[in-house]
């Protein structure tokens, strides 16, 4: 199993092996922020991993220098092995934990036991109780509740402020600009296996024709949007859409409720109104 941790130092690697150098244990140490033995402890857990994923090892010559000896198909095989990542061969820590607990709660279908938490996340039950009583925690702060019944945990509360809360837990690992990265393919591997939960929740199947309907509205009311704006606007839109399409989301606001909760006119422009009042972005979709 491997953490992050051991994660990031292995990318830092492949980025050597692209440019075909190499680096020493206490080089890592140095660029890392740790010691040498929590290297060399890394480096074993690479090593498995590796081995695991039938890929060449990490070369070690008598300088005392790491490398990895990949041909450029290997390396981008390797690439496309951290994306495949799970939960069965990964170590969260307690904040990558929670984080994806919520992940896991906002896409569940009905409710999630504890049984199913501690099966999929690899800890005990006492951690799974643990992490839930944090998450409870967090959710009083946006209006909403963490129910456990004896069927299992589910959300209850509005399903817009379900996916603010949500929202707001992943801006405190990432950026707006991170999360829509990686709804374009683009993992920044802050946190594998949650960006890969992140990706599957919101899903990407519209994101071009929703950049390009925000752009048309930039244009048309000849406002310009932060980069911030643009990439939050975007991320939201397509976790709303998502949700939509799964049946987990209330109708689309009337005209006049965006009017009364005065909404900036690039949103009217960037939503449209269409037929019977639903707006014309949901329609082409």
């Amino acid at each position: 199993m491997v953490s992050q941790k051991d994660l990031k130092m292995l990318v830092f690697l492949f980025e050597l092996a692209e440019k075909q150098q190499s680096i020493t244990i206490e080089e890592l140490a140095e660029r890392f922020e740790i010691s040498n033995r929590t290297v060399r402890n890394n480096l074993g857990h690479i090593d498995y991993y590796l081995k695991s994923n039938h890929l060449p090892q990490l070369k070690r010559d008598r300088k005392s220098e790491i490398s990895l000896d990949m041909a450029p198909d290997e390396l981008a095989e390797s690439r496309r092995n951290l994306r495949e990542l799970n939960t069965e061969n990964y170590v969260f820590s307690k904040e990558e934990r929670i984080l994806y607990l919520k992940l896991l709660l906002f896409d569940a279908d009905g409710y999630v036991t504890y049984e199913q938490l501690s099966q999929t996340l690899f800890v005990s039950r006492k951690t799974v109780i643990d992490d839930v009583h944090q998450v409870k925690d967090d959710c009083e702060k946006w209006k909403i509740q963490l129910l456990g019944t004896k069927r299992g945990l589910k959300y209850s509360g509005e399903e817009a402020d379900v996916r603010r809360f949500l929202t707001d837990a992943l801006l405190e690992m990432f950026t707006p600009l991170e999360l829509w990265e990686i709804l374009r393919d683009i993992y920044p591997n802050k946190s594998t296996v949650i960006e890969k939960k992140w990706h599957n929740v919101a899903g990407n199947d519209m994101i071009r024709v929703a950049e390009e309907r925000l752009r048309e509205a930039e244009q048309k009311t000849k406002t310009s949007l932060t980069d911030a704006q643009y990439y939050m606007l975007i991320v939201l839109t397509m976790l709303t859409l998502n949700r939509k399409a799964k049946r987990k989301s209330p109708g689309e606001m009337m005209p006049e409720e965006w009017e009364c909760r005065k909404v900036p006119e690039y949103l009217r422009a960037f939503c449209g109104h269409g037929e019977g009042g639903k707006p014309a972005f949901w329609k082409r979709r």
